[in-house]
């Protein structure tokens, strides 16, 4: 596991902490992660701050692709100081099973979980209303998603070939869910979906057959 604490400077705004690289921001008090130098970690715990210069210098951000290429990545913890992951942040990061995304986070980039065939659990934080495209795009091990209670949008392709995933509980503020965002989920037996809903093209195209419900239950083929 690397626990990123000593600090080598690479020039005026790029640093690098066991095997982490870092970026300073425009503010000079706060650094993106931008990619991780060592691929063949299993696991990276992510500081709040790093000490530079004698300044703390507060992770803010996860640049687009930062995790791409980590293949026996398992686990990654991000500090509640992190408020956006990019495009792409773990690009088919093919062993990761679990990430911890802080209560905080603001922004989460279209395709952030691109096929990561092993993650099993995810929990959105409160603050995303608003899922991009692609997130868990081919995630086929992908068995429990937590919405936030605002979530008012889910976006194309976002739980596309999520062959694990068996229910989806929808918040009720929920207003679009985009074209194929749940498609060809094969095993996909109970959705409760708003009845005010508006749904995309193909939004649940090869799931289980519908068997719509009055009270807002789009459909249940769950096994007695």
């Amino acid at each position: 596991m690397y626990m990123p604490q000593e600090i080598c400077d690479l020039d005026c705004r790029n640093i690098v902490s066991n095997g982490v690289a870092y970026e300073i921001n425009n503010d000079m008090c706060s650094v993106t992660l931008s990619h991780v130098i060592s691929k063949d970690a299993d696991a990276l715990v992510i500081p709040k701050t790093l000490l530079f210069h004698s300044r703390k210098l507060t992770v803010s951000s996860v640049d687009d692709g930062a995790f791409s290429g980590c293949n026996n990545l398992e686990y990654v913890v991000l500090p509640d100081s992190v408020k956006s992951i990019g495009y792409c942040a773990f690009y088919r990061c093919a062993s990761l099973t679990w990430v911890h995304l802080p209560d905080g986070l603001e922004h989460l980039g279209d395709y952030a979980f691109y096929e990561c065939n092993s993650l099993r659990t995810a929990i959105i934080p409160p603050n995303i209303t608003a899922l991009g495209d692609g997130m868990f795009y081919r995630d086929r091990s992908l068995e429990f998603v937590v919405f936030p209670d605002e979530m008012k949008l889910i976006g194309r392709y976002a739980f596309y070939g999520c062959t694990a995933l068996r229910s989806a509980i929808i918040p009720e503020e929920l207003e679009v869910v985009r074209s194929h965002a749940f498609a060809d989920c094969k095993n996909l037996r109970y959705v409760d979906c708003p009845k005010t809903a508006i749904l995309g093209n193909d939004s649940f195209h090869g799931c289980p057959e519908p068997n719509p419900q009055s009270d807002g239950i789009m459909y249940d083929q769950s096994e007695d």
